[in-house]
Formats: C-alpha cells, structure tokens, sequence
C-alpha cells in the first residue's frame, strides 16, 4: 500500500522496512535538478496546511475506521525493491494490530522529488498521493485488492525495465 516515485539521480537513505505493494512514477531527472536550483521546497508547516486542506475536501464517509488519520512525517523513505535507490515512498495505507488505520505522507520524498514544484501543482501531487492511500483503505474495508494488484504491476514493469537496462549496459 505504498506510492513510489522513480527519480534517476541516487540518493543514499536508509533503507524502511518493505511493504506489499508499490507504484512507480517517471520523472526526469534533468528537469528537476535544473528547477531546484532556482526554486526551494515549500516548507513543512505549509504542506502539512495544504494537506489538510485537500483532506477537508474528501467525503467524510472516507474516514470511517480510519483511527490513526493522516500523518506528515518529514523523513524520506526509500523502497528496498528500487534499484539504485531510486523508489521513493511518497504515502502509506497502514493497518496494524497496536496502532490501527491510518496513512503516512512523507515529506522529504515529496520534496526530493517535487521541490522545485509550484505551491498549486505540489498540492495536485500531494491530493493524489493522499486519494491513492485513501483508495487502499476503502479497498481494505470492502475486502478489495484491486489497487495492490495494480501497484504489484507497476512495479513487476519496473523490475523488468531495470533488468533491461543492466542487460543493456552489459552488452
């Protein structure tokens, strides 16, 4: 239950505990190491008000069980299947015995990947990301799994592409 980002640039973090599903997302990283240089990340307290905003904007029935809320914590996370360190998490659905449902968001991901990002299009970034997570613990009430299987995909797809390419630079 997580959303991951593919950046091409590597990143040295510490490697999180690995999580069922996952779903990769391009970037290139030209253009975002380009922007950063002429433009600084939003800071934390701001992005944890626009969080709140897009949640206020979601259907109450949304948040049935979901005990724990929503949570902004400011590390990075890395993914362990990502090659290279470069799978970000950006949120998680978690549902655990001690701490119930809720959802983390994590801001040193989304400023890694989308710091360069105007006000107005780090919130479309942050609103999918939280609607992703909100999607798994609709599905995780229902029974459903149909969104672990597409993030399964995503990154079945992105194993094979890397195989590609170390094949590639190889020959």
């Amino acid at each position: 239950m997580i959303i991951l980002c593919k950046a091409a640039s590597r990143v040295k973090a510490r490697i999180c505990q690995p999580a069922a599903t996952w779903r990769t997302m391009r970037r290139n990283s030209r253009l975002v190491l380009a922007a950063k240089a002429h433009d600084a990340m939003i800071d934390i307290d701001t992005v944890q008000s626009m969080l709140e905003e897009v949640a206020a904007e979601l259907p109450e029935e949304f948040y049935r069980e979901l005990n724990g809320g929503i949570l902004l914590l400011p590390e990075m996370k890395m993914n362990p299947i990502g090659r290279g360190d470069d799978l970000y998490v950006m949120g998680e659905y978690r549902n655990t015995r001690n701490m119930g449902r809720y959802i983390v968001i994590y801001y040193g991901s989304f400023e890694r990947l989308y710091g360069h990002l105007s006000p107005g299009a780090l919130r479309k970034r942050l609103a999918k990301t939280l609607k992703h997570e909100f999607t798994h613990h609709l599905e995780s009430l229902a029974g459903e799994r149909a969104l672990e299987r597409e993030d399964a995909e995503f990154i079945r797809k992105y194993l094979e592409e890397v195989a590609r390419d170390e094949i590639a630079s190889d020959e």
